[in-house]
This record gives structure tokens, sequence and C-alpha cells, in this order.
């Protein structure tokens, strides 16, 4: 499973330097990289959290530099590869060196696919409304805001898996 989750971190880390292929992009990619690689050596939640939290900075940084408004499809990849990147890091720290069957992989991997999918129906809405508030409502600080989200919805995944952990021990 941890090839799986390393592919998540790898496409994560990847996709905002294919959308804005600078240095300064380059270097936080970098450090995300090597962050969320000692997330998944160490299988430490906590680590892999913070990496994610420093991925949506990378995401943040290669939008404010491309000069481009965001796009509701990148919005849509980001948060997918958020939520897949934290599920298959903690799957991977639970399960490690077990047997899965068939069924429980097929099970899990219907589960991730699920998740995928409310996190993309999630973002389309969320985004749509900001789409919609910011329209009404002009926000000279909205990429600040945005940052600020990202990072309350890290903070609130990472909250969730803690408490899950803490269920299920």
């Amino acid at each position: 499973m941890w090839r799986w989750a390393a592919l998540c971190v790898a496409t994560l880390v990847a996709y905002p330097v294919a959308m804005t292929p600078s240095k300064p992009v380059a270097i936080v990619a970098g450090v995300v990289g090597l962050v969320c690689g000692l997330g998944l050596l160490l299988r430490s939640t906590p680590v892999m959290t913070a990496g994610v939290g420093l991925a949506l900075g990378e995401y943040t940084v290669a939008l404010m530099l491309s000069g481009r408004a965001p796009r509701l499809g990148s919005a849509v990849v980001v948060s997918v590869l958020v939520v897949l990147v934290l599920q298959t890091a903690d799957f991977d720290r639970r399960f490690r060196r077990v047997t899965l069957g068939a069924g429980v992989l097929g099970s899990q991997l219907r589960h991730w696919a699920g998740s995928a999918t409310l996190g993309g129906t999630a973002a389309v809405g969320l985004v749509t409304g900001a789409v919609f508030v910011t329209g009404a409502i002009r926000v000279p600080w909205a990429p600040v805001l945005a940052a600020v989200g990202a990072l309350a919805a890290v903070v609130a995944a990472g909250v969730a898996l803690r408490r899950a952990l803490a269920s299920a021990a």
C-alpha cells in the first residue's frame, strides 16, 4: 500500500509544478516531498498531515505566481489528492505487512473511490459558492482567505484521522 500512498504524494507534489513551472514552486515541492516522504517512512499521521498542509501551500504559491484565476478543475484535483494522500497513508500505517484478501482490498478501494467522489463533489460545491459570493462581494485578500481555508481543511482532516485512530486503538 505504501506504493499507492507514494504515488498519491508524488502526484500532489508534482501537480503545482506542472501548473506553474518556476523555481519557487520547485523549491517548495522539494520540501513537501521530503516531509511527506518522511511521514510515509515513519508512518506518522502528524508528519503526513504537515506535509499535506505544505502541499496546499505549494499549490497556493503556484496559483499566485501563475497570475491566473483559480480553476474549478484544479481545485477538485487538489482536494481529491489531499483526501487520497491522507487515507492511503493512514491505511498503509495501520496495515503494513498484513496480507489483505481480495475482498478487503476491493472494499478499501471502493471506500477511497467514494471519498474521492465526495471530495470532488464538495470542492465543486464550495468553489461554485465561492465564485457566487466573490461575484457579489469584492474581497481584495481572497488568496489569503483561500490559503487559510485550505489550512483549516487539512487541520480538520488531521483531527478526524486522529480521532479515528484513537477510537480504533
